[in-house]
């Protein structure tokens, strides 16, 4: 498991976007799970949270699943992770 210092931590919306997947549905497997299994994440001292990239590897691996590095129409915006 990697240390949340190293880990990169990603906004639920960044991550709807990397999936293609409405923010809802994020919510959805961060507080419900899917297949009884919950998208792990990190609460932040605002009452956000993040979900820690490896933690969205580990999801996406469950489900035999990999993210597709996208890019916006306008080339600007790249998720990594």
């Amino acid at each position: 498991m990697n240390d949340i210092a190293t880990d990169r931590l990603l906004k639920l919306r960044t991550v709807a976007e990397m999936l293609d997947a409405s923010v809802s549905t994020v919510k959805s497997w961060v507080y419900k799970g899917a297949d009884g299994v919950k998208l792990r994440t990190v609460k932040l001292p605002t009452g956000g949270v993040r979900v820690q990239s490896s933690a969205l590897h580990e999801f996406l691996n469950r489900f035999n699943a990999t993210v597709e590095v996208k890019r916006k129409e306008s080339g600007l915006k790249r998720h990594n992770l």
